[in-house]
């Protein structure tokens, strides 16, 4: 599972590249378009929302540290 993992964050930048080409390129379908701008906007969403969350996470857990000297494994 981290081997798949890994490859799957390897071709981030690769899939970012794409929908970018795709959507800066007028001879591209409009829907072609529209697709990569909605991939795009809900991935930057669901990012947005991983990093709050550990963001968020973190406090908790440094809360919870001073309170009973707990330390975060991994």
């Amino acid at each position: 599972m981290d081997h798949a993992a890994r490859r799957m964050l390897g071709l981030v930048d690769l899939a970012a590249d794409t929908l970018d080409a795709v959507m800066r390129d007028a001879d591209a379908g409009a829907g072609a378009r529209v697709s990569a701008c909605r991939t795009v906007l809900t991935s930057a969403v669901t990012l947005t929302d991983a990093v709050e969350i550990e963001r968020r996470l973190a406090e908790v857990e440094a809360a919870l540290a001073v309170r009973t000297n707990w330390r975060r494994t991994a």
